[in-house]
């Protein structure tokens, strides 16, 4: 078995913050933060959008930050819904299940020890554009440029909420070949 490097990320965004920017600037917000598929799987509810924020802004913070030529759609989830094919990112997740579903796992049982905040909401997003070339650079010795276009980054974020508050989760892995 081949242990993957892994980025992590985590975040907190206020439901009444994002719903107020979502009945301000309406679909235009939600088309610019989130993917067809995201607003799919949101629709207009306010704690789902704000899931996505807070899931997106840690794997922003995973990355690295906002890379330049940063797009909220470098992050593109629900991934490994009943209708999607297997992929090279499905693979990759399958390949990196264990070690990084454990580690999730612990990160997210510690979360709940120390704030009783249950992360029971998962999320696997495909990693595209900017963050995925500044994702390679920090998880590879050979960094974007040489790296295979072909080559999956794969979030995997989870999310929970506490009154008004929705805290995420991220892991970043890449299949790099086991090399670092």
């Amino acid at each position: 078995m081949t242990v993957l490097p892994a980025l992590v990320g985590v975040d907190m965004a206020e439901v009444p913050r994002v719903a107020r920017a979502v009945a301000d600037l309406g679909g235009t917000y939600l088309r610019h933060l989130l993917t067809p598929a995201e607003r799919r799987a949101a629709g207009v509810d306010a704690v789902a959008v704000t899931a996505s924020v807070a899931m997106k802004e840690s794997l922003i913070k995973a990355v690295g930050g906002r890379p330049v030529g940063f797009r909220w759609h470098d992050f593109d989830g629900p991934l490994g819904q009943p209708d999607e094919a297997a992929s090279p990112v499905t693979d990759l997740l399958e390949e990196a299940a264990d070690p990084v579903m454990d580690l999730l796992d612990e990160a997210a049982a510690r979360l709940r020890a120390a704030a009783d905040l249950p992360l029971d909401h998962q999320v696997v997003h495909r990693v595209r554009g900017a963050s995925r070339a500044a994702a390679l650079a920090r998880l590879t010795t050979q960094g974007a440029a040489t790296t295979p276009a072909t080559t999956p980054v794969v979030g995997v974020a989870r999310w929970g909420r506490h009154g008004d508050t929705v805290v995420a989760l991220a892991i970043l892995i890449v299949d790099n070949g086991g090399v670092r």
